[in-house]
């Protein structure tokens, strides 16, 4: 029996399993443990910085992602800490958690701002 294959590919997308493409960001902050050795949130944002500083280019054209980049997400913790993060990674990370208090709602907090972020822009 011959099927048409986009027939079949429709038939198994619903609202409840369809696929999106997430950026490095999203997929960094939905699942920490699968990129880094802890999951903590200093090894996030090492991580962030780590990517932003390489080359972000595929085959020579620039990464589709369609949430927020790196630098988008680095603006908004900024925002919410009050003003532009410090240098020092320590020192950013501790006024990160002064203002969101814990790793968890640092990490809730963020994942709040991309979906957002993809809401509005997306």
């Amino acid at each position: 029996m011959d099927h048409d294959e986009g027939e079949l590919s429709r038939a198994y997308v619903t609202p409840f399993n369809a696929v999106r493409n997430l950026s490095i960001v999203e997929m960094l902050i939905k699942r920490p443990a699968m990129f880094t050795a802890h999951g903590s949130l200093a090894e996030v944002i090492a991580y962030l910085e780590g990517y932003e500083a390489a080359p972000q280019t595929t085959a020579g054209t620039a990464n589709p992602d369609s949430g927020p980049s790196i630098k988008e997400a680095f603006e908004w913790l900024a925002e919410q800490c009050g003003g532009p993060l410090p240098l020092r990674p320590l020192d950013r990370l501790d006024r990160i958690l002064a203002r969101f208090e814990t790793e968890a709602a640092t990490f809730e907090a963020l994942n709040a701002f991309t979906e957002r972020y993809r809401e509005t822009k997306g």
